[in-house]
């Protein structure tokens, strides 16, 4: 799944250590993208041997379905 909701809530313009951060929402469409679902045992390297290089290519997987859904919505 993939959401751009930048406008509705953006984040604070600074960092603050304290709790209770004040945040204010806006008023804006927000933008939804729904894609199959990914299964964590099949994916492009799932047969690689070494389980860094697996975590890696499950980890790029993701990322590039997810991604490819957020550009399809039109932002950057």
């Amino acid at each position: 799944m993939s959401l751009v909701a930048y406008d509705v809530l953006p984040p604070p313009e600074t960092v603050q250590i304290e709790m209770e951060e004040m945040r204010h929402a806006g008023s804006a469409p927000i933008h939804l993208a729904i894609g199959p679902e990914l299964t964590m045992e099949k994916f492009p390297g799932c047969d690689a041997q070494d389980r860094k290089i697996r975590r890696k290519a499950r980890t790029d997987y993701i990322w590039n379905e997810v991604n490819s859904r957020y550009l399809k919505l039109g932002m950057k």
